[in-house]
């Protein structure tokens, strides 16, 4: 979580202001101790070259500062930085760095395409048109001045794949106008040259214009209407002549366009029968399919990896365009998708030649760590930790179990992140922990069965292939492909660049995600991320990534397959009917603030993760959006059964936020979060329940959908004896993992009935229930 509070997209030409939020400022005290000569002052750096250039003359002072960027730094990168200075206990002035912030400059004038025209303006009736004769199109739009705008001709009844052939470009002038000229000729579908061709006087087709920039698109509302020519003409009184004209139509016909200067047509109508198209534009295949489809360009490539070397993107561009048709990534969707993944798995500067990392820090591996912030806090023992920032939970089950293991192989620093003062990470030994199967679920087993196989077949490529089994597969999908290179007994042979993207190209081939990719957009990006990497908390940012390539790659020119964001349906519930926190504790003792979100807000001495709702067993319990099930499992703590939904629906979430909240139990320890990003993936997780099995994982689950039943299972799903049963209900970007870290209180975004808000009849209701031992 950024511990600086503002927009990262401020809008040009306006004021924007930024702060230090509420980790350094907690309810107007500092967590991490500040002095009280502490000053905070704040840098301003531009990216140039990839490297960042200060600023000179923006540094300012204070706790709360505003930034004015122009409309000519637009999608700039700019990194702000705060710094303090104090004295030290030697009276000497330090500075150290506090927070840092990435922002990306946004348009204040948002681009329109407004109205769109389609004229023939030689004629009189400028709606109607010979076959031979030329268009005019234009587009009226707004803020797009000195912007090349993309128009396709096409004629009425062709399908959505053929309306996207032959653009043609047009610079929007001064007056905001992109004009562009278009020979009809070119355009026509070769039906409807044969009717044209063999003497039919009757042809009448409609054509339309649409017109494009970037998602933006617009079509004309009123078409032309083109004819074989003689309605354009008096007709001839001599039924002779007529009949004569209409015999030799073929002959005659072809002499006109070319006197025209279109070209030659053919001397033949079977050839005419076989064309495709008339007049087709360089790179268009027979079959009309996209050109852009099967091949990778370097501007493509540029887009996307912004930060990689010449020689990485031309290994790149090399190797991928030597094996995309024979893995069948050979469409602009399956490239999207297939990029969109590459992209999370290798960064934007495409390190093709680079091993997974194991350079995790102990406290990583144990629970989770701050892997941004601020405050560092030194320990000799454990390693040093900041004290807020933005929280990562552990990526590997095992060393959850091993905390022995993880203080032995684990980073610890000393000074500052990263910097090894005490320990380096021992990669070889966590890799062969944490991949061998006997240390994994049956369901997530790799074929590591041999020792040291964890380290010889860890992540590598650009989709970072892992595991004996899926190397063995691979392998075998090279050979059948034609490559001779083996990377099951050499493994290492995937660090060179093109054995890299051809051996994670043939991964894609044999998980069949290049028939995946065809059946939609955004909506299938996670389905995919969990064939390639299940357990990342990065599925958000792999949809973000497929909204990149989907531009870059143009799908929406050459697919049906739209990439609108999911709309926010406004469906939403509570997790039970008429939820109530719990008045009593599990013990029966009167403690309403026992069941809220907080720091030691159990008797000063115990952390609670969410909200505990009174539920007697067997209630029902609800979704509350959309969303998919991620996870469903027994706990081997208190938790007892346990579903695990991650949200879908995320704008209807946000929608339910409460800004004004207030923790009623302050006093007690109740907080609003612990480093939660509303911004992440967000999951919904329910615990104790006595039923989980109403849905497996990867279902997608409605609002109102009821995923499970209340009840009072603990340790390994073992009932445990309560006079409080309930649901445990938490909001996070963890899903499962243990701890406040990463955690929202519940209240925050759903309403609860606290005890000051219960009837008379509810309270009753709770002193009957707790008089019972449930169990």
């Amino acid at each position: 979580m950024e511990t600086i509070k503002g927009t990262t997209n401020p809008k040009a030409e306006e004021k924007t202001y930024y702060e230090l939020s509420d980790f350094i400022y907690k309810f107007g005290n500092p967590l991490f101790g500040k002095k009280d000569d502490e000053k905070y002052f704040w840098t301003l750096y531009k990216q140039v070259n990839n490297k960042w250039k200060q600023v000179s003359g923006n540094i300012k002072y204070g706790e709360k500062v505003s930034y004015t960027f122009g409309e000519k730094v637009v999608g700039i990168p700019f990194k702000i930085e705060v710094h303090t200075e104090s004295k030290n206990f030697l009276n000497q002035i330090e500075k150290k760095l506090t927070t840092n912030l990435v922002v990306v400059p946004r348009t204040k004038k948002e681009p329109v395409i407004g109205r769109v025209i389609l004229l023939n303006r030689d004629n009189e009736d400028v709606n109607k048109a010979r076959f031979n004769e030329s268009l005019s199109a234009e587009a009226r739009t707004s803020n797009l001045v000195g912007k090349e705008i993309t128009f396709y001709l096409w004629e009425e009844g062709v399908t959505e794949e053929k309306k996207y052939q032959k653009p043609k470009t047009a610079k929007v002038d001064k007056n905001g106008i992109a004009k562009i000229k278009f020979n009809l000729a070119e355009y026509a579908t070769p039906q409807t040259w044969m009717s044209f061709f063999s003497g039919n006087n009757n042809v009448t087709k409609k054509f339309f214009v649409t017109a494009t920039y970037q998602l933006k698109e617009v079509t004309n509302k009123t078409p032309v209407s083109v004819t074989e020519g003689q309605q354009q003409r008096p007709q001839q009184p001599q039924q002779k002549a007529e009949k004569k004209k209409k015999s030799a139509g073929f002959i005659e016909k072809a002499t006109d366009i070319i006197a025209q200067g279109v070209g030659k047509i053919g001397d033949d109508v079977e050839k005419t029968r076989t064309a495709t198209s008339v007049g087709k534009s360089e790179g268009k295949k027979e079959d009309g399919k996209c050109p852009r489809c099967e091949s990778l360009t370097k501007e493509e490539v540029d887009k996307i990896f912004t930060s990689a070397s010449e020689d990485n993107k031309k290994a790149l561009l090399t190797a991928f365009n030597d094996g995309n048709l024979k893995f069948e990534i050979n469409t602009c969707l399956r490239k999207a998708h297939f990029f969109a993944q590459v992209l999370e798995e290798v960064g934007t500067n495409l390190k093709l030649s680079e091993p997974e990392s194991f350079n995790y820090s102990a406290r990583r591996l144990k629970d989770g760590d701050f892997t941004k912030g601020s405050g560092w806090v030194k320990d000799l023992v454990n390693g040093g930790q900041y004290k807020s920032g933005t929280w990562s939970a552990s990526p590997f089950d095992y060393f959850k179990t091993h905390h022995n293991e993880a203080n032995l192989y684990g980073r610890k620093d000393l000074n500052s992140y990263n910097d090894k003062g005490i320990q380096a990470a021992n990669s070889k030994e966590i890799a062969n922990r944490v991949y061998a199967d006997k240390n994994r679920d049956p369901k997530y087993r790799l074929g590591n069965i041999q020792e040291g196989d964890g380290w010889k077949f860890m992540g590598k490529g650009i989709i970072q292939v892992t595991g004996r089994t899926n190397y063995t597969e691979v392998n075998k999908r090279l050979i059948k492909k034609g490559y001779n290179f083996d990377i099951v007994n050499n493994p290492d042979n995937l660090l060179k660049h093109k054995e890299s993207v051809l051996s994670s190209m043939a991964f894609w081939y044999w998980k069949d995600l290049q028939l995946k990719s065809d059946k939609g957009g955004k909506e299938i990006v996670d389905s995919i991320t969990k064939i390639v990497n299940e357990g990342t908390p990065t599925y958000a940012e792999r949809r973000e990534n497929f909204n990149k390539t989907y531009s870059v790659f143009k799908v929406n020119l050459c697919s049906k397959v739209q990439n609108e964001d999911i709309k926010p349906s406004g469906k939403w519930r509570n997790p039970i009917d008429n939820p109530m926190l719990c008045m009593y504790s599990q013990g029966g003792g009167h403690k309403p603030w026992h069941g809220s979100f907080g720091e030691k807000i159990r008797d000063k001495s115990e952390n609670h993760t969410g909200n505990d709702l009174l539920a007697v067993p067997g209630t029902k319990v609800y979704a509350c959006l959309k969303s998919k099930v991620h996870k469903i499992y027994t706990s081997s703590s208190m938790a007892g059964h346990v579903v695990v939904l991650e949200v879908i629906d995320l704008k209807t979430f946000k929608s339910l936020k409460n800004s004004s909240y207030k923790p009623k139990y302050k006093d007690k320890g109740e907080i609003l979060e612990r480093g939660f990003d509303e911004n992440g993936t967000i999951y919904l997780t329910f615990w104790h329940l006595s039923k989980n099995n109403f849905f497996k994982e990867g279902d997608i689950v409605e609002h109102d959908s009821v995923i499970g039943l209340t009840g009072v299972s603990g340790w390994k799903g073992k009932h445990f004896t309560t006079r409080n049963p309930h649901l445990h209900f938490e909001v996070s970007n963890v899903g499962s993992a243990s701890g406040l870290n990463g955690k929202c209180n519940p209240s925050v975004y759903f309403k609860f009935k606290t005890e000051d808000e219960l009837s008379k009849a509810e309270i009753e209701y709770q002193n009957k229930i707790k008089e019972k031992e449930w169990n």
